[in-house]
């Protein structure tokens, strides 16, 4: 931790290209990093049971959402933070570009709930015969919101302001439901199910039928596109280098131009990059606290920074 840590301010931003790692099952924690990423966390959060997921908004507060606790928002230099939804359940967050927050209810099965600024009340539930069990959310730049429904079998697909959904895609092959998904620049939807491809569907969704990848995918278990479309799939496979493997595509994905296994990968579960193009891999074993993040500079396959610090 920063010996001395910079003052609260809720106007602050975070340095740009700030990594949040979320970690841990009872006594969860959620720890930042700012570039250059030197295995120095300057801010670890505490107090959570199972983080699963988080979002930023403009000011660079940090909303955490904990499927078996209180949701929480933390003001940067996140040393403070307050309870955002006083209830449990909530295992997806995201937030928009005017600060719009999107509540998944999990672990209540229920909607998932809009909450605009200053988030006095709940803007509206979205909460149709879509949704059931909605457990990931995502966004394209038209601000059309995408809802995974474990147990509806659908991702359905809303338009401002999500008072009624334009459709759902259902039977994402070869299971019922979607596991992760992600957006394109183009507005295509990527989805995998946790089996060994990955579905990609144009606009408008199901009517013109899927691309289905499946060189290089086997038990994919994180997706993410990057700002120039290029596609990441995280695999939990046992390879002969080791548990797990990194695909790298892009467009149009026919096969992988690099496949990261071996050191750097041990049962991958998250992905992400930065403005540089830096890719950051969660690792759920590995570290000596048991996970680590591994940060891999392009082109992907000459070594790795590992990221342990604050992180169980």
């Amino acid at each position: 931790m920063d010996a001395q840590p910079p003052a609260f301010s809720p106007l602050a931003k975070a340095p740009k290209g700030t990594l949040f790692a979320a970690a841990g099952i009872s006594g969860g924690t959620v720890t930042a990093f700012k570039p250059p990423y030197k295995n120095h966390a300057f801010a670890v959060m505490q107090g959570f049971t199972a983080p699963f997921d988080a979002a930023l908004d403009t000011k660079s507060d940090l909303f955490v959402a904990d499927p078996y606790a209180m949701m929480t928002l933390w003001f940067y230099p996140y040393r403070k933070h307050k309870t955002f939804i006083g209830n449990s359940g909530f295992g997806a967050v995201l937030v928009d570009s005017k600060n719009v927050v999107f509540a998944a209810d999990t672990g209540g099965s229920g909607g998932v709930y809009e909450i605009a600024p200053p988030y006095k009340k709940v803007t509206r539930e979205i909460d149709d015969q879509f949704t059931n069990y909605p457990s990931a959310l995502a966004m394209d730049a038209h601000h059309v919101l995408f809802i995974v429904n474990q147990l509806g079998g659908n991702v359905a697909y809303y338009p401002s302001p999500y008072s009624r959904a334009s459709g759902a895609v259902t039977g994402i092959a070869p299971a019922a439901s979607a596991q992760a998904i992600a957006i394109d620049s183009k507005d295509r939807l990527f989805a995998i199910d946790g089996g060994s491809q990955v579905d990609i569907y144009p606009k408008p969704y199901g009517k013109n039928g899927s691309i289905t990848i499946e060189t290089g995918i086997d038990s994919a278990a994180a997706i993410f596109i990057d700002k120039k479309d290029q596609l990441f799939v995280a695999n939990q496979a046992y390879t002969a280098s080791g548990y797990g493997s990194v695909a790298i595509y892009k467009p149009p994905y026919s096969k992988p131009f690099a496949v990261i296994h071996g050191k750097g990968i041990s049962d991958p579960e998250s992905l992400t990059t930065d403005e540089q193009g830096d890719l950051f891999v969660g690792n759920l074993h590995g570290g000596a606290a048991g996970g680590f993040v591994s940060m891999f500079k392009p082109p992907y396959t000459k070594g790795y920074t590992s990221l342990t610090s604050g992180i169980s």
